[in-house]
C-alpha cells in the first residue's frame, strides 16, 4: 500500500471533534463506533487535545497520565504534515511499510478512555488501599478493553492501519472470533468479561485457570456453556502484554499514586471477591461496560 493512498484516505474525512493532524482520526470517528463514543464522552467531560508538548511528554509519556487527567489536556503528535512533506520529497513513491515502524503513534483513544473511567470512578467512595488499587487497575483494564473491542469493526486494510497508529496494542488475529462473540452474546457482557480478564492480568497473573475464568464468567453474566470455548479464546488475548512490562508499568503507576509497597505484595489479594462485596466497584464496572451499548 502506498503512503499516498493512506494520506488520501485520511484527507477524505471531516467529522465533528476530529483532530485533522492526527493520522486516521477522522476515519476512525466516522467508522469506529467505540472510538467515536469515547471521543464524544471525553469532550463532554471538558477534555481538550494539544500538539504542544512539554519535555516530560516527549521524554517519558507513560509517566504523564495523572498530569493529563488533572489538566484535562491530552497531548498528541502532528503525524500528518511530516508524512505529507516526506511523501512529496519522494515524488509520491513511498510505501506505507517504509514509514510505519518509525512513525510516532498517537494514544488519544487510550488516554481518553482513562479520562472517561476516572470520571465514573469518582462515584466509588471507599478510600482503603485495596479499593484504591482496584480502581487504578480497572481504569487501565477499561482502556485495554476499549482498544481490543475497537478491532471488531476493523474489517478493511485502512481501518486496521489507522487503528494500529492510534492504539497501544492491536491483535487482529482474533477479530473474527470477537465479532462472532458480539453477534451471539450481549456486547456489554462480553466487554465486561474482557475488562475482568485484563484486570486479572494486571494483578500479575500469568494465565487464567478454569476456576478464575468461571468466576469471571459468572460476574459478567455469561454462563452459556456453548460459548465458553470462544470466550476462553478471547480471554487469552489479555496475556499478549509482556509480563515484565506489566509488572514494571503497574509498579510505576502504583508508586506515582502514592503506593510504595512492593507490587507483588500489594496485589496479593482476591480482587474478584473485593469487587463482588463492594457495590460501588461493581457499579463502576457495570457503568464502564454499558458504554459499549450506548
Amino acid at each position: 500500500m502506498k503512503l499516498a493512498a493512506v494520506l488520501d484516505k485520511h484527507s477524505e474525512f471531516s467529522v465533528s471533534g476530529q483532530l485533522n493532524d492526527s493520522l486516521g482520526d477522522g476515519f476512525l470517528l466516522q467508522h469506529n463506533t467505540l472510538y467515536r463514543q469515547i471521543r464524544h464522552r471525553v469532550l463532554d467531560l471538558g477534555f481538550t487535545f494539544s500538539t504542544e508538548m512539554s519535555a516530560d511528554d516527549l521524554a517519558f509519556p507513560m509517566g504523564q497520565l495523572e498530569n493529563i487527567l488533572a489538566r484535562k489536556v491530552i497531548p498528541y503528535f502532528n503525524n500528518v504534515e511530516p508524512l505529507k512533506r516526506l511523501n512529496s520529497r519522494a515524488s509520491l513513491n513511498l510505501m506505507w511499510d517504509h514509514v510505519v515502524d518509525n512513525l510516532k503513534a498517537n494514544y488519544v483513544f487510550h488516554e481518553s478512555c482513562h479520562g472517561v473511567a476516572r470520571s465514573l470512578g469518582q462515584k466509588v467512595k471507599g478510600d482503603d488501599l485495596q479499593t484504591k488499587i482496584v480502581k487504578i487497575l480497572i481504569e487501565e483494564s477499561f482502556a485495554n478493553s476499549c482498544e481490543f473491542f475497537a478491532m471488531a469493526e476493523a474489517h478493511d486494510l485502512f481501518h486496521r492501519t489507522f487503528l494500529e497508529v492510534n492504539s497501544y496494542f492491536t491483535v487482529f488475529e482474533d477479530r473474527t472470533n470477537l465479532k462472532k462473540c458480539l453477534e451471539r452474546m450481549e456486547p456489554k457482557f462480553v466487554f465486561k468479561m474482557m475488562l475482568f480478564c485484563y484486570l486479572h492480568s494486571h494483578f500479575l497473573n500469568e494465565d487464567l485457570n478454569d476456576q478464575s475464568f468461571k468466576r469471571i464468567l459468572l460476574m459478567s453474566n455469561l454462563n452459556q456453556a456453548s460459548e465458553i470455548k470462544s470466550l476462553k479464546s478471547l480471554a487469552k488475548n489479555v496475556f499478549v502484554l509482556n509480563p515484565r512490562f506489566r509488572y514494571t508499568t503497574n509498579e510505576m503507576y502504583l508508586r506515582l499514586s502514592g503506593i510504595q509497597q512492593p507490587v507483588a505484595s500489594v496485589l496479593n489479594f482476591d480482587y474478584l471477591q473485593k469487587i463482588s462485596q463492594d457495590k460501588d466497584l461493581s457499579r463502576f464496572i457495570d457503568e464502564l461496560s454499558q458504554i459499549t451499548s450506548s
